[in-house]
């Protein structure tokens, strides 16, 4: 969930292939437009959003121009070394897969070559001869309803785009296709530009910049995990490290927060990029990596609390959260280590309001508190949830957890509580908006079961 600078509106996920736009008087209605949505981040006019979205192709050529010349040429020689094998083989071509001239020409071509798919999408286009009998074999098994659709091959790339959520029709606009994964896409100050990173197999996470109405987007840094602009939206804050320009470690890794410029002050792209400055030593890793730019310059951001040397167990399970004032230079904790042991477990999901006053951090188990950057009190919104995760969508499990709270006001939040909460629905999980210090009421009873049981899960019976 995803409330406008404005707090007006907030756009919702709805799961593989639907957004939602709605208000506090529970208007509810889905958004133009198809894709698995991956993220979205508001544009300061609150009527514009990026987005990233996960898209299919079944169009070689389509997926070439994605893919970029280079790339595309290297998968079109691998997929012709392919072709030997399609020719000899003689068994059944569900098993085609197995065959031992197939997984040689896999283990010819790992870690970072085409898969099967792939390979077979280029040459139904270049060789369409070579794969006619393999789709002959497939469209035979398949009933008439579904030859059309199925027996084809897909590819699959993501898309940054540019939407109006106000549209009742699609406007979107393109900004940046590529192969791999395209995520922490995050806006400037003043609309201008979208900072973001895209996640390859071979080389790492590469930090890109590319301004809302298109052109070229360029290369930052490279290794980089999270980022955020600086409020006056001319240098770009974000963790990385050496070891993540060779693709995303399974343990914590030595990082560093670093700041590089990239516009002038009147938002124009600089023609030659200053060198990165290094603020602060960090260790980088675990499921989520998380900072954020508070409105007075200083980088809020979480990470264990280590002091080497250390051995590799030595490193705690919960992040400590900090906050990096680069004008003094100087790092704090946020709170003491005693308020810190009695946080939700998650501080590195952590969420700040608009003005950078308080910080929401979740739990594992549903449990939710907000510090005040003020005077570091902390409130407790939600105890910890019995069963949390024991709720279920028709035919497959899911996880209340992955609604992070989101605020509305500087001084509102909106949250997930339980089916069977006082105030809720005993059927149903539902979302709440409260005021801090203040009661807490229901905005999601109208939203339709189909559209919200991803987020919004009945009970399990």
């Amino acid at each position: 969930m995803h409330w406008s600078p404005t707090g007006k509106q907030a756009i919702i996920s709805g799961g593989s292939d639907a957004l939602f736009v709605t208000d506090v008087g529970a208007k509810f209605k889905k958004l133009p437009g198809s894709g698995r949505v991956i993220s979205i981040a508001w544009l300061p006019d609150s009527h514009h959003f990026a987005g990233v979205r996960g898209s299919k192709t079944r169009d070689w050529n389509v997926y070439a121009k994605v893919l970029g010349q280079k790339r595309a040429h290297a998968i079109s020689t691998a997929a012709e070394e392919l072709i030997p094998a399609i020719r000899k083989y003689q068994g059944q071509w569900d098993d085609f897969e197995k065959d031992l001239a197939v997984n040689e020409w896999k283990s010819d071509h790992e870690p970072f070559g085409p898969d099967l798919a792939t390979a077979m999408l280029c040459l139904q286009a270049t060789h369409p001869d070579v794969v006619a009998p393999v789709l002959k074999a497939w469209q035979e098994q398949l009933d008439e309803a579904h030859r059309a659709d199925e027996a084809k091959w897909e590819a699959e790339f993501t898309e940054l785009f540019i939407e109006d959520a106000a549209a009742e029709a699609k406007t979107e606009r393109v900004l940046f296709q590529s192969a791999d994964l395209i995520s922490n896409a995050v806006c400037s100050p003043d609309g201008g530009a979208i900072a973001f990173t895209v996640s390859t197999a071979n080389d790492g996470e590469h930090l890109k910049e590319i301004s809302v109405e298109g052109g070229e987007a360029i290369e930052v840094d490279n290794g980089v995990m999270a980022v955020d602009w600086t409020p006056d939206g001319t240098q770009l804050i974000y963790a990385k490290s050496d070891a993540l320009t060779k693709g995303t470690p399974n343990a914590w890794v030595a990082g560093s927060i670093t700041r590089r410029r990239i516009r002038d002050q009147k938002g124009n792209r600089l023609p030659e990029l200053e060198n990165s400055e290094e603020l602060a030593d960090l260790l980088l890793g675990g499921s989520v990596t998380r900072l954020a730019c508070l409105p007075d310059g200083r980088v809020l951001f979480a990470t264990p609390d280590v002091h080497p040397p250390l051995l590799k167990n030595d490193v705690p399970e919960v992040s400590t959260l900090f906050v990096l004032n680069p004008s003094v230079p100087s790092i704090d904790r946020v709170v003491s280590p005693e308020v810190q042991k009695q946080l939700p477990s998650r501080p590195d999901c952590f969420v700040v309001n608009r003005d950078g006053t308080r910080i929401a951090v979740p739990g594992e188990n549903g449990e939710l508190a907000v510090i005040s950057l003020a005077d570091g009190k902390v409130t407790q919104l939600q105890a910890k949830v019995a069963n949390f995760d024991e709720t279920e969508k028709p035919g497959d499990k899911t996880e209340l957890k992955f609604l992070l709270p989101a605020w509305m006001t500087p001084n509102e939040i909106s949250y997930a509580i339980p089916a069977g909460a006082p105030d809720g629905n005993p059927d149903r999980a539902e979302i709440v908006l409260q005021e801090i210090g203040g009661a807490r009421r229901v905005i999601s009873t109208e939203w339709p079961d189909d559209a919200v049981a991803w987020f919004l899960p009945k009970k399990e019976k």
